[in-house]
């Protein structure tokens, strides 16, 4: 019951394996490298939310009779495509955190 309250950081990094440790340990040129990383998907996640959002305002508009399935089928690609977005996102960071 003593136990402090994680911070949303430390549980972020506790859910990549990533530890305080670990941060620290990267050069400079690292940590350019996955901020870069993360900008660019950070632009990417936005641009697909963007999208997505005209998508919808579409639909909206139109008179389809089916609406509603042809706006869950564009929000499972939405998803689908976030999903991608950032496991790719991880997976290029991991690979700059492995390099020595």
């Amino acid at each position: 019951m003593g136990e402090k309250l994680k911070s949303a950081l430390e549980i972020a990094m506790e859910k990549y394996g990533v530890s305080a440790d670990s941060q620290k340990d990267l050069s400079e040129e690292q940590k350019q490298q996955i901020a870069e990383i993360r900008n660019f998907y950070k632009a990417k996640k936005a641009e697909i939310k963007i999208l997505y959002e005209q998508d919808l305002k579409q639909l909206q508009q139109s008179a389809a009779e089916d609406i509603l399935t042809l706006k869950d089928k564009r929000e499972k690609e939405y998803l689908q495509d976030r999903a991608k977005l950032e496991a790719e996102e991880e997976r290029k960071v991991q690979h700059i955190r492995r390099k020595d």
